[in-house]
Order: structure tokens, then sequence, then C-alpha cells
């Protein structure tokens, strides 16, 4: 406690760096940045024994609600800490940003397929009227948005047309759309939990799944395509790994999530890990 108190590691204790001179949390709030400050960087010289790491957490205003921070020996390997402090705190503000707007429907999305459902995704939540609510900074870097523009744009001021089967079902399929820039990208449209709360809950049903592929629906005709059908088809409920090869774009997680429908395993849940956006510590 005694050196907890000395380089206040505690409650209450004030980081501003007008008080404590350079150090991770302060400076990072000053710098909007995310932040490392080893040993004797730090301005005092009873903080020269800490290494910390801190990110900042913003809104989708763009202002900043807190940081984050890791603090610990300066001694210890510090390589990997920055980089999970940054998903930690862009998980809090994923969390944050859904649980602060209110709508009908949530957009998620990003340049390339397997970036869809992890911490960079773009987020833009709709209301009933296909009008615009909110949009993460991440969506709002990605098509290139000021925050303080945002208000009133609709569905296709930001997006070229979507199938209105795609808000009346909200499925879990990820489909490729432009933007209004004439840039291609992929999205998934859901439902959001929000609106299937407001339902009575003696009118609640379970819903059956949609799949976004069936073996059936892939066998195109092309003689390769079809070879390896039948080659998975005898593989089918073995208790063995499946790898898929191919580039980036080529239909491998279709491909699988197809497998996984087609056999005796299709009504437990299918999970897909995107191991590319998972950092290399």
């Amino acid at each position: 406690m005694d050196d907890s108190q000395r380089i206040a590691l505690i409650p209450g204790s004030s980081w501003q760096e007008s008080l404590r001179g350079t150090n991770a949390i302060g400076t990072a709030l000053v710098e909007r940045t995310a932040m490392t400050v080893q040993g004797a960087e730090h301005f005092l010289d009873r903080n020269h024994v800490l290494g910390c790491s801190a990110v900042p957490i913003f809104n989708a205003h763009n202002q900043v609600m807190g940081t984050l921070d890791v603090s610990t020996d300066a001694k210890l390997p510090q390589q990997h800490t920055l980089a999970l402090v940054r998903m930690s705190a862009q998980m809090i503000e994923n969390r944050l940003f859904t649980a602060s707007h209110a709508g009908e429907y949530s957009l998620h999305f990003h340049s390339r397929p397997e970036f869809i459902g992890t911490l960079w995704e773009g987020i833009a939540i709709f209301n009933a009227e296909h009008r615009l609510v909110a949009i993460n900074r991440s969506g709002q870097f990605q098509l290139a948005l000021a925050h303080d523009h945002l208000a009133g744009l609709s569905f296709t001021d930001l997006f070229a047309s979507l199938p209105q089967q795609h808000f009346q079902a909200a499925q879990s399929v990820i489909f490729p759309l432009q933007t209004s820039q004439q840039a291609r990208i992929y999205a998934r449209m859901e439902l959001r939990q929000v609106h299937a709360k407001e339902q009575p809950a003696h009118n609640s049903r379970p819903t059956s799944r949609t799949c976004a592929a069936s073996l059936q629906m892939l066998n195109t005709g092309d003689s390769r395509v079809a070879q390896v059908i039948s080659q998975v088809e005898r593989v089918l409920d073995l208790d063995i790994p499946i790898l898929i090869e191919g580039e980036t774009g080529a239909g491998k997680e279709l491909f699988a999530r197809a497998i996984h429908e087609a056999s005796q395993r299709s009504k437990g849940p299918w999970i897909a890990v995107n191991c590319a956006a998972l950092p290399e510590g």
C-alpha cells in the first residue's frame, strides 16, 4: 500500500499532465492518441519504476470519455501491452456506442469481409425509416465522414440502395455493398435486440436461422467445385477437421458455413474466428 500511495496508483489520484508531467494516462488524454511511457520517460522520479500503456476512449462525437491504462514494473517486457490495451479500449468504445444509441437496424461493414464482426468493423445504426441514428468512429473513417455532418442522412446518402428484404429479414449474411463514393465494401445487416425487446413476451417465437449458403447453391456446374463438394460429402459427419484454402474473397467462409449447415452439427452454433485480426502476441 505504501508503494501504491507513493506512485498514486490508488482510487482518486489525479494523473493530469498539468499536475504530474509526462505520464501515459495524462499525456494520452492531451494528445488524444495511444501512448506508452516507460521508466525514466516519466516526469516524476518516483514514477520511473513504472511502465505504462494508455489508450483514450472516444464516443461517436469524437469526444474523449476516458482512458484505459495498464501500469506495471518497468523492468518487465512490454512489447505486446499497448496492442492489448488498444483492443480492450476499442471493445469498450464499441460497447458504449451500441448501448448509447437506439435504432431498428445496425449495419456492420468493412472493406475486407473477414474484418466484419471484429473490433475494427464500421457500425451504422438506422431507424425504421432507414435514417442514420449514429455511426461509430471506424465507420466514419472508412466512409470519410465528419461527425458534425451526419444529421439527417439516410441510408441512400451513404450507400447504394439495398434490397428491402435485407432490412425486413435482417439476416446475418455478408453481402457486397457500394458506398455513395462508388467504393466497394462488405456488410451485414442485423435487426437490433432493442427492437425485439419491444415485442410482448407471449408473442415471441423461436426463429429458424437463415443460412448464407448451402452446398447445393454453391454447386453451379463447375466441375472442380462439384468434385470438392463430392469430397466434402464423404467426410461431412466424421470427427475430423477440414482445411479450405484459397485467396481472400474466394468464399472460404461461405463454403465452411455451407458444410456446417449440411452436417449433423447444423443445430449447433456457427462460430467464425478471424485469426488475421488477432495480434501476434
